[in-house]
């Protein structure tokens, strides 16, 4: 990785040691794809964007512990998130692309 590499990664996630901590646990518990595990990764993950609203990172993972705990989940439960907050995401996340922030998470269904 060049310098430049490296200056961008460090410039794009959070300053907010406590929310990268949040966003560190919220990645665990989502890599064990169990239903507990994404429950426990969703609370983790609003815990990181609570602590830093404009963190895209911790966003993204939040919607990925959401869709893979509604494709656990049985066909009568579904797990929808309001309109405004999707919006507000949508929004987000849009920004944050735009500034070339890395949003590539591993998706392993």
């Amino acid at each position: 990785m060049t310098g430049e590499e490296k200056q961008k990664i460090a410039e794009t996630g959070t300053q907010n040691q406590e929310a990268y901590q949040a966003y560190l646990k919220g990645r665990f518990h989502v890599a064990q794809r169990t239903a507990s595990g994404l429950r426990q990764a969703i609370e983790d993950l609003r815990q990181a964007v609570a602590l830093d609203p404009s963190y895209a990172q911790a966003e993204a993972a939040l919607s990925l512990a959401y869709s893979l705990l509604n494709l656990r989940s049985q066909p009568c439960i579904q797990i929808v998130l309001p309109i405004r907050l999707l919006q507000s995401r949508k929004c987000r996340l849009t920004r944050a692309m735009s500034r070339g922030d890395p949003l590539h998470l591993p998706l392993r269904l």
